[in-house]
């Protein structure tokens, strides 16, 4: 009898470890919320530590089953099976839609077109869809090329340089982002292709020739947006040129000592007078010189015995080309070059190139805001160079 009672006894003493071992599994097991900033995914580990495999990733604001925490790692569930997260990033109650700080922009695309919306951050990720130019968003993370924002129910990548804080007025989404004149500079051999997104896997729209005059709208780090027949393109940044202003007429109070192979010795010159737009330059010894003459549309210094010397015109930007493959042509080669002569270092000089009809550059010459032709060199020998200026 006793026997019995010993073994009913155990049952129960079993019966009773089986229950509080059932509540003590659900005691473990807890609802917790992924909280990460930035507009990040909560990586998940194979194993409580960082170096072990990711086996994937949890949105922000997710729901979790949390079962254990041991050294600042949590056990939960991943899809058919238990993985690791950092429990820095989990907290227990719901986050609500404020909870994700975000801040305001506009697109800004202009008129006939929208935003595109991807899936990651790559002109070739999955379109989710599009943002009408001008409408708000909220934008989770900004970066220089792509930012975070939401769209739908969910979150998306555009392209950052579409995003203004500004809101735009209709006269804004209407005219070109960008002051400036902007030029074409894809050479004589080829023309410009026109693309319709920002890679060279987009549709070709069309070509664009050398020193046409573009109407920009926006630039990004290697994609500039045009306008283009009643719409919108893409060209690439290496082949656009936005124009500079430069006056290169000689400072009229100053003395310019150069050398002129076409004189064939150093000339000291200085401001004789002006007749009409031309202006001559010599001294009491040698009479007039050279001859200057400045306008908006460019600049010449000739020697005034020959007629020879040097002429640059049209507008100054990099890449701007004269001529023809068949009969030769001049080049803009730089227009911020620093160069040094024997009256010194000069900045922001132009250098143009010359080229015969097989391509050969054989002259450079190199022109001086406020001081002229300060350098020439044909066939290697330096035909001009300002020796001093006082």
């Amino acid at each position: 009898m006793k026997k019995t009672l010993l073994i009913g006894t155990a049952v129960a003493l079993s019966a009773s470890v089986v229950q509080i071992g059932q509540i003590e599994a659900k005691a473990a097991s807890k609802t917790m919320y992924v909280k990460v900033s930035g507009g990040i995914d909560l990586n998940v580990r194979a194993s409580a530590s960082t170096t072990s495999k990711k086996v994937g990733t949890i949105k922000n604001g997710t729901k979790v089953t949390v079962f254990s925490n041991k050294n600042g790692w949590s056990k939960i569930k991943f899809k058919k099976g238990y993985a690791y997260v950092y429990d820095t990033y989990l907290i227990s109650k719901k986050l609500t839609t404020s909870a994700v700080k975000t801040t305001t922009y506009y697109v800004k695309t202009g008129s006939n077109i929208d935003l595109n919306v991807r899936k990651s951050k790559t002109t070739s990720s999955a379109k989710l869809g599009e943002i009408k130019n001008g409408s708000k968003v909220e934008v989770i993370s900004y970066a220089k090329d792509w930012s975070k924002v939401k769209f739908g129910k969910g979150y998306g990548y555009v392209a950052s340089h579409y995003l203004y804080k500004k809101k735009l007025t209709s006269s804004e989404s209407e005219t070109p982002v960008l002051k400036g004149s902007f030029y074409a500079t894809p050479g004589l051999k080829i023309n410009l292709n026109v693309r319709s997104g920002e890679s060279t896997s987009s549709k070709k729209l069309g070509e664009i020739s050398q020193n046409t005059a573009l109407e920009v709208v926006s630039q990004g780090k290697n994609w500039t947006k045009i306008k283009f027949k009643k719409g919108y393109g893409f060209v690439s940044n290496e082949y656009v040129s936005k124009e500079v202003e430069r006056d290169f007429g000689r400072d009229q109070y100053g003395t310019y000592t150069v050398f002129d192979i076409e004189a064939g010795k150093e000339l000291k010159t200085y401001y004789q007078k002006k007749e009409k737009n031309i202006i001559k330059w010599g001294n009491v010894n040698n009479g007039f010189t050279h001859t200057e003459t400045t306008s908006k549309d460019g600049y010449t210094l000739f020697n005034y015995d020959t007629g020879y010397g040097f002429s640059i015109n049209g507008p100054i930007y990099k890449g701007a080309i004269k001529g023809s493959l068949a009969n030769g042509y001049s080049r803009i080669a730089t227009i911020d070059y620093t160069a040094k002569v024997k009256a010194g270092s000069f900045k922001n000089v132009v250098v143009q190139k010359f080229y015969d009809k097989k391509g050969k550059n054989y002259k450079k010459v190199y022109f001086s805001p406020g001081n002229g032709v300060i350098k020439a060199i044909q066939n290697g020998q330096t035909t001009f160079e300002l020796i001093s200026k006082d």
